[in-house]
């Protein structure tokens, strides 16, 4: 009986440095993930920032070219319409230019939505990334402790 109790106090003794040693390894590999997710994020985040200056920047040189057009078709009505009244001038000028001006908006704003789609369709394919791997983390350590414990249970046998 002292035996039993002896062995089964050193098989349980046992069983407490194995269930520490499976908690380290548990936080270490924890904080592994944690550190590949956060560098993700960080790498995912300055792509998302460069690709937003490179369309900014895209958009101001256009915006330039598009001043410099709307600037070139003033001139030739201007030259066209020198020899009407002043007030038939003015008139036409407004008109064109506003014609532009709308044109140019709505243009600016259908490029606007195709980005903002873009970009939240590259936010939800990360996130559908991201919930993928907090599956697959679950997974591995659900699999890693059954399997310990068929490890513990076929001890107990022995």
């Amino acid at each position: 009986a002292v035996q039993s109790m002896w062995r089964s106090k050193a098989h349980f003794d046992n069983f407490l440095i194995v269930c520490y040693k499976a908690t380290q390894v548990q936080s270490v590999i924890r904080g592994w993930f944690g550190r590949q997710y956060f560098m993700k994020i960080k790498r995912d985040a300055v792509i998302i920032q460069a690709l937003i200056r490179v369309q900014s920047a895209k958009q101001q040189v256009k915006d330039e070219k598009e001043n410099v057009s709307a600037v070139k078709i003033q001139s030739l009505w201007r030259t066209i319409l020198q020899l009407d009244s002043f007030t038939i001038k003015c008139y036409e000028i407004a008109r064109l230019q506003s014609i532009i001006r709308g044109y140019l908006q709505r243009k600016r704003r259908s490029r606007s939505i195709a980005c903002v789609v873009s970009i939240q369709s590259a936010v939800r394919m990360f996130y559908s990334k991201h919930a993928l791997q907090e599956l697959q983390k679950v997974t591995a350590s659900t699999t890693l402790q059954s399997m310990w414990r068929a490890v513990v249970q076929s001890n107990k046998f022995i």
